[in-house]
Formats: structure tokens, C-alpha cells, sequence
């Protein structure tokens, strides 16, 4: 069995009834990922992550970006649309960062994977660690950064000459959003799951294959700003892998259950609408469900 942090992370939202059964066997084990184009927002981040590495996703078409019906730009050729315009001067942010940093680009879009220790003792099959790397790099110089607060500042070292780095790209609108589940304002970065699965999942894997922990650097580009760009090295203690470990674990036993008693619908009026799996659905929902709720509930 395969797991990624994708996995880990649709699994969550089956469970805690925020995705249909059906949709998240379809993406997650039967990979039909063709039935669910990529949303605008997505487009423009794989154009820009393409612009800057050369990268090319998975289902191996180069990104293309979108240009006005009208416009021009000042050598009279087609005016990308303002989205990609933006992303087009992040481009451009994001190659300063790399050269005044002094990354050695490795590879980019590099398969990574790590067989589970104990997996087949365990469980009666091999379990691998899957995941894409956006960049692979090589600290040409050691790197360091201020932490704590205003007064109390201190140097710390984020990674030493020779060091290999990951660095996966982020295109965002929400750099300073609190409370969105894809928020990425620090003091309450720790309670996203869906952001924090990812760097934890990678370093774990390379910590399998080499022995020793990279540094991990999240590069956020915003969507609405050409100005802003921020750098976040993703720091984790030993607890945390022991704790991504068991969902690791609890992963696989749950898909192991969903591969032999199957998955349960979650029928929404809005989302089956929208649904690409919808026309040959039984569950499809024709009206919304009932939703019960108790004033002043114990729970």
C-alpha cells in the first residue's frame, strides 16, 4: 500500500464528514483525478510553480497561462489576464530568493518514497511513504534567520553549507488568514492539518532513507500582493513523528476496511450538483437532508 500525505489528509475529511465516501475513493484509491479539474486558483499556482522550476504536474500537461481577449502588453503581444500578470512578478521573487540565499537546485517535482518500518509485521504487506517534492536543494552557504520575539531575538542556523533543503512553493491568498483551514498566519499554523501534514510527512520520509532530518522551507508567494513573499522554516520535534506515525497507521487499517466493506455516502443538495460522479450516483441527493438540532444539548 501507497500512503501520501494526500491520503492521510482525504482521509481525515471522510472521516470528520466534510467529503462524500464515493469522492474521496475516487481521488484517493481508484485515482481518478481526471474527473476533477484543477480550479482557477490551482491553475494559476501550477503556472507560476512551472515559470519558476520548469516543474510539470503529474498528469504531464505544461501549464498554460490565460491572456485577454483585447489586451496587449507594451511590445504588442497578448496581455496575460491580472492573476497571472501577479504571478508573473512572484516569478521573478522567487529566483531572487533562490540566488541571494544561495540554493543549488537538486531536482524539482522529485517522486520520493520510504518503505514503513515494521509494515509488514504489522499489517502482512509492505507500507510506502509516497510524496512529490517541488525542489530538492543544496545550501551553497550557511543560512540563518532571527526567531523569538521583538527583544529577546536570537540567530539560529536554518541550514549549513553542503546541507540539502526541501522547499515546496506556495501560491496563496491567505498569508495572513487566521482561521481558514489553508491559512498560513504563524501563531495558529499548528492546528492546521492541512498545511502541516505535508512538511512532516516529507521529512519523515527522507529521515527513513538518510538517516537525518532536512530542512524543511515553505516559499509563500500571495496572489493579491506582487510584493509579498515569506519564507517559513517548518520545524518539528521527535513527538511529532511518533504522532504522524500512528496516523500513519490508522490510515492504512482504515483504507484496508474501505477496500473490504466499501464507503458511505455524504449527499448534499449543493455539493452533488456539482458532483462529476453524480449521474450514476444512487445516493445523488434531489433535496437537502434533514439536519437535527437539540437547544441545549449535553454532550
Amino acid at each position: 500500500m501507497k500512503v501520501s500525505q494526500s491520503l492521510i489528509k482525504g482521509l481525515q475529511d471522510y472521516i470528520l464528514g466534510k467529503e462524500c465516501g464515493y469522492v474521496f475513493k475516487a481521488k484517493n484509491i481508484d485515482s481518478r483525478y481526471d474527473l476533477f479539474p484543477p480550479s482557477d486558483a490551482q491553475n494559476v499556482g501550477a503556472w507560476f510553480e512551472y515559470m519558476a522550476t520548469g516543474s510539470i504536474p503529474k498528469n504531464g500537461a505544461v501549464p498554460q497561462a490565460e491572456y485577454m481577449k483585447r489586451g496587449k502588453d507594451e511590445n504588442g503581444n497578448p496581455e496575460l489576464t491580472a492573476p497571472y500578470r501577479l504571478m508573473k512578478k512572484q516569478v521573478d521573487n522567487y529566483k531572487k530568493i533562490i540566488e541571494q540565499y544561495g540554493f543549488e537546485i537538486i531536482r524539482v517535482g522529485e517522486d520520493v518514497k520510504a518503505l514503513l518500518p515494521d509494515s509488514v509485521e504489522e499489517f502482512g504487506f509492505e507500507v510506502y511513504l509516497t510524496g512529490t517534492l517541488d525542489i530538492r536543494a543544496r545550501a551553497t552557504k550557511d543560512i540563518y534567520a532571527e526567531y523569538g520575539e521583538f527583544r529577546k531575538k536570537k540567530k539560529v542556523l536554518i541550514a549549513k553549507e553542503g546541507q540539502v533543503v526541501i522547499i515546496d512553493l506556495k501560491s496563496t491568498g491567505l498569508a495572513d488568514d487566521k482561521w481558514s483551514e489553508y491559512g498560513w498566519e504563524l501563531s495558529n499554523l499548528s492546528n492546521k492539518t492541512k498545511l502541516i501534514t505535508q512538511p512532516i510527512h516529507y521529512k519523515y520520509i527522507d529521515i527513513l532513507n538518510f538517516g537525518e532530518e532536512p530542512p524543511f522551507l515553505f516559499l509563500l508567494f500571495s496572489t493579491t500582493n506582487e510584493l509579498d513573499a515569506r519564507i517559513i522554516d517548518f520545524r518539528v520535534d521527535e513527538s511529532t513523528y511518533e504522532r504522524h506515525v500512528q496516523d500513519i497507521k490508522n490510515t492504512v487499517e482504515r483504507i484496508v476496511e474501505i477496500k473490504q466493506y466499501g464507503v458511505k455516502a455524504l449527499p448534499s443538495l449543493k455539493k452533488c450538483s456539482e458532483c462529476p460522479l453524480a449521474s450514476d450516483c444512487q445516493f445523488k441527493a434531489e433535496v437537502p437532508p434533514i439536519s437535527v438540532f437539540y437547544l441545549d444539548e449535553q454532550v
